[in-house]
Parts: structure tokens; sequence; C-alpha cells
């Protein structure tokens, strides 16, 4: 929050890059009676009657800084003065520091770990390869949403490892080269694996991209019509619709995994392709993920298997 003053107005209100899924607020008041305006880009929006002085008025902008997220200067004035308050948003989605997560249980590997700071999202504990680290050179690296603890402003970052690792073990840097988190990577095995690709919760624009196992497959009927051929027999023809479903899973997981992977029931953009002897098909597609809830233990000795249930595509015959 920051506070604007003028000699009428007390104005406190959302930082000047604000979390665009957040509740962004504005709290002012006034020691004149009157209507008191707000204008964005000189065009007014809003109209409060002011009926008594120095009393706080609270507005929710939300919606307008979702219509209005770059960069924008709105103004507001009560006749006598006008301040003026400008933002322009870097595509922040939800502030860190406002998530309920299970603890990482790594902090001991951080070097400049500052458990005061807050807001720290770091990879999952352990992952499977993408096809990059086995051969395939088209694209579909293992991306991390990670947030760095090197200062007051939280940061999203995306961590690319596009080369193949020596080792089972890889560790991850931080965009301030300070802070090292140890990532196991697991081998593949006979089973069939897909990479999924979704936006995080935390920025606009920034993809999470892992890999996991195919647990099953399904086609099943859904909506149906019955047809009746009245000029022949009256008989009835059904006709179905198809839609074709996964199962994907990544197995033995901490909690804090378990919270990291959960973003992929809420993202409104995720993207599918299977892997087919350690290379993706190249056949991307967008899905809809079908699970509704994922329920977190806050156990942190406990391991867990998760699974989501994916729409991979709809056939329509109606």
């Amino acid at each position: 929050m920051r506070t604007i003053n003028t000699s009428t107005l007390n104005i406190r209100i959302f930082d000047a890059d604000p979390y665009l899924n957040e509740r962004n607020m504005m709290k002012f008041r006034s020691t004149k009676v009157g209507t008191i305006t707000l204008y964005i880009n000189s065009v007014a929006v809003m109209s409060v009657t002011y009926p008594k002085a120095n009393i706080d008025v609270t507005l929710d902008l939300s919606d307008i800084v979702k219509t209005y997220p770059n960069p924008t200067t709105a103004t507001l004035s009560d006749g006598t003065t006008t301040a003026t308050i400008t933002w322009a948003s870097s595509g922040k989605l939800v502030n860190p520091d406002t998530t309920i997560r299970p603890n990482y249980g790594k902090e001991s590997l951080l070097v400049n770990f500052d458990p005061t700071n807050g807001g720290l999202i770091f990879a999952p504990s352990a992952t499977y390869p993408g096809d990059t680290f086995i051969g395939y050179s088209g694209g579909g690296t293992i991306t991390f949403d990670m947030v760095s603890s090197g200062n007051d402003t939280v940061d999203n970052n995306m961590y690319d490892y596009p080369t193949e690792p020596t080792d089972k073990v890889i560790n991850i840097f931080t965009g301030n080269g300070d802070e090292v988190v140890v990532l196991e990577l697991r081998s593949f095995d006979c089973r069939r694996y897909c990479s999924l690709r979704w936006e995080s919760m935390f920025k606009k624009n920034l993809f999470k991209n892992h890999t996991f196992v195919v647990a099953e497959i399904s086609g099943e009927a859904d909506d149906t019509t019955e047809c009746y051929n009245v000029i022949d027999d009256g008989t009835a023809r059904l006709l179905k619709n198809r839609v074709e479903k996964c199962v994907v899973l990544v197995e033995n997981l901490t909690t804090y995994d378990v919270w990291y992977y959960s973003d992929l029931i809420t993202s409104n953009n995720v993207f599918f392709d299977f892997i087919e002897n350690g290379e993706r098909v190249g056949k991307e597609r967008r899905v809809q993920v079908l699970s509704k809830s994922l329920n977190t233990s806050m156990n942190d000795a406990k391991r867990v298997d998760l699974q989501f249930e994916l729409l991979i595509k709809k056939i329509e015959s109606l």
C-alpha cells in the first residue's frame, strides 16, 4: 500500500505494480464536503457524494485495475485539489505472501534464506526429465515457477534446464545466484509419459512445464440424441458425442510438491503433448483439467501420489 496526499485529500491505495487477481482497494478522506470524482485516463468513471468532512470512504478498484492494467493514470478530485495516481502492471496475479502453503522442507539448503521475508516459491523436490533432457531439440524443457527472496519486491521467474544434467540431483540457483535448491531428477521407466504446460497462478503468461506419467486413457459417450426414421420403419438411431480423457500422475510427492502442482486445477491455459520414445510428439493441444479440487495435507512427513483427470478431445456427432 502507498499513501498519496494533497492539501485536502488523504489517500491509501494499492502499490504501483498491483496484483491483478487480488483485491485492489482505495481508501480516502477529504476535508471538503461535496462530490468526489475518480477519473481514469481523463475519463470520469465514478462519483461519490461526500456528505461529511474527514470520514473514510473505501472503493474496490479491482475491476478497474483489470480493465486498465498498463500504464494507467487516475486522478481523484474533491473540487478543490486533485491527486494523481499511477500504476502499471507487470502481470503479477497473486501475492505469494497471501497464500497458505506447506513448508518447503529444504530451507537448510538455501544459502541466504530469510524466513521473515516470506513469499518464497521453489521448484518441487523431484520431477521427471523433460524431452530436452533426452535428446529432443524442439523444446519442452522442464520449467519451474520460483520466487526469490533477494529483495522486498516479490518477482516471479521461470527457470529452464535445456541440457541433460550429469547427475540425478541438480542444483538450482535463483536469479540472485545465491540460493540453491536441490532437485531430484527421476528416471524414465517403461510407462508412457506426457508433457503438461500451464499458466502459473502467480503471473500472467508465465508457464510451468513438467513431465507426468500417463496412468490411463479412456473414451466414453457424452451427450446422446435419439433420431427416428419416420419415412421407413420408425426405428430410432442413437447419435452420440465422444470424449477422450486421460489421467496423469506424479508419484511420491511431499506436501509442498502437491501444493506446487495444485494450480494446474485452476489454470485457464493448459497444454498437453505425448512423449514417445523420449521425444514429444509435437502435437501440443489445449486441454481441460476436469479435477475440481485438491486437498493438501499439512503433515510434512507424508508422501502422496498426485493424479489429474484431463479432457483431451471432444468429438461431436450431434
